[in-house]
């Protein structure tokens, strides 16, 4: 692991970030074409703080696995826990918000959902030139991304 894996997670994952806070101001604002909103916004807020939390704490096993090779810490586990605990419940958020504001849908929406396919793919691709690495790629892969 070197510097440039770091500063790849940062730039992905804080564009998620990113598109995570936005994707709350966009609904918080909008609230008023659908009373139920409301509360959906209040659920994306919770996301979001999950969501910064787990950046934080991603970002720093990541420099300690650069720094600290010899660590036990995989922050591959701990990604693909992020992945089903924060990213999949956001995307569903995101399409109840879409099918609920169906004439009003907004930029923020669109590149949320072209985003979280961008991200799924490089996130496979890099699990998978880390399993090739090691020889064993579809087991790895599985093992990394059923880890959670």
């Amino acid at each position: 692991m070197t510097f440039r894996s770091l500063l790849s997670l940062f730039v992905l994952e804080g564009l998620d970030l990113t598109l995570d806070w936005s994707l709350f101001a966009d609904i918080s604002t909008r609230h008023d074409l659908d009373p139920f909103l409301s509360d959906v916004c209040l659920v994306i807020m919770v996301f979001c703080v999950i969501g910064t939390l787990t950046f934080v704490l991603e970002l720093y096993l990541k420099y300690m696995e650069i720094s600290k090779p010899e660590s036990d810490l995989n922050p591959d586990v701990f990604s693909a826990a992020t992945t089903w605990l924060e990213d999949i419940p956001m995307i569903g958020l995101g399409v109840y918000v879409a099918m609920t504001l169906r004439s009003h849908l907004s930029l923020v929406l669109y590149v949320k959902a072209v985003y979280a396919i961008f991200e799924a793919v490089i996130r496979l691709g890099t699990l998978y030139c880390r399993g090739n690495r090691s020889g064993d790629s579809l087991r790895s892969m599985y093992t990394i991304c059923t880890s959670g």
